[in-house]
């Protein structure tokens, strides 16, 4: 008969690697070395109908920031266009005003809807993501690669990439 030491010797070349875990337990006088199953859940992420969902529709809120700053741009160009050469006179041969005021207004749009997506990003969906990544076990930038491979999230994904805290 062994002593216990030399059993566990015996036991230790059959151990797995490392970060594996095995149970040794005597049985009818006997060590026996089990495996022991981890039950780590895994995150369900994306596979999740809620958080997909609530990503949609937090994608489709971005989106929709940018219509009414477009149009509105589309009528300022226009008018201040119309303006421009009814007030001094100029005829088409000043096309290259039009393209300036033109140039003008989209780079002015352009930074209103990026600062109205930013707040509403920090407001409302961050918050928002925060939870639902606590409630599904998923880590930032495991979600950050999942939005990255949707292209149906473009929106989304513009405003996640910069996520930083």
């Amino acid at each position: 008969m062994r002593t216990p030491f030399e059993e566990l010797e015996y036991l230790a070349d059959f151990l797995p690697d490392e970060g594996e875990s095995v149970v040794i337990s005597r049985r009818h006088g006997e060590l026996i070395c089990e495996a022991y199953p981890r039950e780590i859940p895994s995150p369900r992420g994306l596979d999740d109908p809620e958080f997909f969902g609530r990503l949609v529709q937090a994608n489709e809120q971005l989106r929709a920031l940018a219509w009414l700053p477009v149009c509105c741009a589309a009528l300022i160009a226009f008018w201040s266009m119309l303006a421009l050469h009814h007030l001094t006179g100029v005829g088409w041969s000043a096309w290259y005003c039009d393209v300036a005021i033109g140039l003008l207004v989209a780079a002015g749009t352009a930074l209103i809807v990026r600062m109205r997506r930013e707040a509403f990003f920090h407001n409302v969906v961050r918050p928002m993501l925060t939870w639902q990544m606590r409630r599904c076990r998923i880590e930032k930038y495991a979600l950050l690669g999942e939005v990255r491979r949707r292209p149906e999230l473009k929106s989304l994904w513009a405003e996640l990439w910069r996520w930083t805290d």
